[in-house]
């Protein structure tokens, strides 16, 4: 599996660098509103998974994966990842 960039850039910009206990404090909060209210918001979104993990899981094997922040600001959904998967024999 190739990634062009790591969860831990998208999670961390460089607030999370300049101010690490604030940016604690907002993934502590994020994954609050990821487990309780957000999927009944969203229409079954769960921003707390690891969309790669459950793709390999469910018995793909994953290609050339690009992860990017979509909007550019960081929110409980701006975390997206393009790519192929192929179904393992």
């Amino acid at each position: 599996m190739t990634k062009t960039s790591t969860k831990t850039d998208l999670r961390r910009p460089v607030f999370g660098r300049m101010y690490p206990k604030m940016a604690r404090a907002l993934d502590r909060e994020q994954a609050a509103v990821a487990a309780t209210s957000w999927p009944h918001l969203a229409g079954g979104c769960h921003t707390g998974r690891d969309t790669l993990a459950e793709i390999e899981g469910a018995g793909f094997t994953v290609g050339d994966v690009k992860r990017f922040l979509l909007p550019q600001a960081r929110t409980p959904f701006s975390v997206h990842v393009l790519g192929s998967a192929t179904l393992r024999a």
